[in-house]
């Protein structure tokens, strides 16, 4: 049938026109049906054509992922088996950059859960992880109890991209932060260096002391877990694991009993004398093993490792003291009288004096006319009048006018003079970095004729001669250098590379390694080192170390005392010692910045831990 058979009341134009006036809106009906019909259309277009590629590789995502697993951090020990750097069991918020929603409003929700449950902000973080397009987990360690964990388990777990996850987290023992350090989030200007050896950004980085040293040792090697998760990127089943491997333990030389009575020792003492600023360094002279070290003042370097310390953080390292300042291998200082062992040892060497030769009529003083100017007279003080003096009483006393003597010349004394004092400085290990195994250590400075020329555009005159003689002028020098120099003398001529590290262990504690100590046999003849000990043997029984006398066991030792240019009127205190004096098994080396003389301070340190050490090794 067409419309020409349909009646004419149907037909006609009229009619329809009719009931379309009376049912206006389908025409929008129609608009709108179009329209969205479009937008499909459009949708369907932009989906499978322009990003289709992405969201493949997302749906994919949210199927499969590779989940990184940290391996244990290896343990630090000390010599007797004392865990002082270890891993505790901890829970930590774990964000995965991957299944985060890619609406900021959307992971607005996510980071106001994580601050309102524990006051932890991780938005910073996260959003810098995702501007540089990575996929590798976050991890924000923190104190999380098992019943927290587990409520915010359960409270979390419609959240897509945010979970709690079981992890490990570091702590230390009280006492060694210079020595251990800490470790810390790797951050950018580190990640550049870092993302080509296989780091993650996730992973904790030895920041400073043993765990930045040995950080290769001690990192591991990371496992891996093929998973599959669900739309909120909770794990549903893990499909293949490849398991961590621990990083090595390291077993030190220190003493960790030694370390404590030392720091505790030294704070008392500085404390009594209204000073906080020392160091200490023992070590074993038949090795170069440092047994004990101690920078004051120190920090905390637990809060490095625990998030919500910022305040105390700031306090650390905005602190006009420097607690993070290692005095005893980056503070440098003159030595003063410390230095004399080793003058005399190298007058002795080159014959400028015998075993008996006598500096005489001592007057407390030494006087030098200038040579344009003889009406001109230098005037280079004593301690006091010390009349006729030998090699033994000389340090015993220390008398300066003697080593005025052996190192500048005198009457008919020729001297070593300054390119000679500067040799047996850099032979004794002075002027140089030790190599250590911290970061962070200081050179020194011995000055010479040249250096001076160039730096204060002067020429070297006689009193500088003496004034290095005795450890003052430019001279810089180390609490560990001095040790370490000490140690020369008392094993007879050895000077090892000081060191902590002592063994390499595997997780189980079977030993991997055993370090070797790097030695250097000095040139020295025995006999000339034998004379220098005697005289520092009669150092204390006789002369500036006397303290040490009621010891049970015998030492010998050197007392000096440094002018500091900044604060003339109070000289840094210094002591050097090592017992027992016929088999030497402890060098200790005082100092305490600003605190008088050597035997106020520095001296009585050192003989109350050698009392200790004596009962106690």
């Amino acid at each position: 049938m067409s419309l020409k058979d349909l009646p004419d009341y149907l037909s006609r134009d009229d009619v329809w026109q009719s009931k379309e006036k009376n049912r206006p809106y389908l025409k929008w009906i129609f608009l709108f049906l179009g329209l969205a019909f479009l937008l499909l259309l459009y949708r369907a277009w932009q989906l499978q054509i322009i990003q289709g590629a992405y969201y493949k590789d997302l749906a994919s995502g949210n199927r499969l992922r590779r989940i990184f697993v940290l391996a244990p951090r290896g343990a630090i020990l000390d010599k007797n088996d004392k865990e002082l750097a270890f891993n505790q069991s901890s829970y930590a918020v774990v964000v995965s950059p991957v299944d985060l929603s890619r609406d900021p409003q959307e992971r607005e929700k996510v980071y106001q859960a994580v601050s309102v449950d524990l006051n932890l902000d991780i938005k910073g973080d996260v959003e810098k992880a995702l501007e540089q397009g990575s996929e590798d987990e976050l991890n924000f360690a923190i104190d999380i109890t098992q019943p927290q964990a587990l409520i915010l388990k359960e409270k979390w777990s419609k959240l897509t991209g945010v979970s709690v996850e079981d992890r490990f987290r570091r702590n230390y023992v009280a006492d060694l932060s210079h020595i251990l350090g800490y470790v810390g989030k790797i951050q950018a200007e580190e990640w550049a260096g870092l993302k080509d050896k296989g780091y993650l950004m996730f992973e904790s980085l030895g920041k400073t002391g043993l765990e930045a040293y040995y950080q290769d040792l001690l990192r591991g090697e990371m496992g891996a877990k093929e998973v599959e998760v669900d739309a909120f990127g909770k794990i549903k089943k893990v499909l293949a694991t490849r398991e961590p491997k621990s990083g090595n333990n390291l077993k030190l030389t220190l003493n960790y009993a030694l370390q404590q009575k030392a720091k505790e020792i030294l704070a008392r003492r500085l404390k009594d004398n209204d000073k906080i600023k020392g160091s200490l360094v023992a070590l074993d002279p038949k090795t170069g093993g440092i047994l004990a070290m101690v920078s004051l003042p120190d920090y905390d370097n637990r809060l490095f490792v625990n998030p919500g310390n910022s305040d105390q953080l700031a306090d650390i390292l905005m602190s006009p003291d420097q607690p993070m300042f290692n005095r005893a291998i980056s503070g440098a200082y003159p030595s003063g009288s410390t230095i004399k062992p080793l003058i005399a040892t190298a007058g002795l060497q080159e014959g400028v004096i015998g075993e008996y030769t006598t500096v005489v009529d001592d007057k407390g003083y030494l006087e030098i006319p200038n040579q344009y100017d003889p009406e001109i007279v230098y005037r280079f003080n004593d301690n006091k009048i010390h009349g006729n003096v030998d090699v033994r009483s000389a340090i015993a006393q220390s008398c300066n006018v003697f080593f005025y003597t052996v190192g500048g010349g005198f009457g008919e004394i020729k001297g070593l003079g300054a390119n000679l004092l500067n040799d047996y400085m850099k032979m004794f290990g002075l002027g140089a970095q030790s190599g250590i195994d911290l970061p962070g250590e200081a050179a020194g400075l011995i000055p010479t004729p040249e250096w001076k020329q160039k730096n204060q555009n002067e020429p070297w005159y006689l009193g500088d001669t003496y004034n290095l003689s005795i450890g003052q002028g430019n001279l810089l020098t180390t609490p560990l250098q001095i040790a370490r120099y000490t140690m020369v003398i008392a094993n007879n001529g050895n000077l090892y590379q000081p060191h902590f590290l002592n063994q390499i262990l595997d997780e189980n504690g079977k030993v991997i390694k055993n370090f070797t100590p790097v030695n250097s046999k000095l040139k020295i003849d025995e006999n000339n080192l034998r004379i220098v000990r005697e005289a520092m043997r009669e150092a204390v029984l006789s002369g500036s170390g006397n303290q040490l006398q009621s010891l049970k066991i015998s030492s010998a030792a050197k007392t000096g005392t440094a002018e500091d240019a900044t604060h003339p009127e109070d000289p840094h205190s210094w002591f050097t010692s090592f017992a027992p004096y016929e088999d030497p098994g402890i060098v200790v080396t005082v100092m305490a910045e600003n605190a008088g003389e050597g035997y106020d301070v520095a001296e009585p340190v050192a003989k109350e831990l050698l009392e200790w050490w004596q009962d106690n090794r």
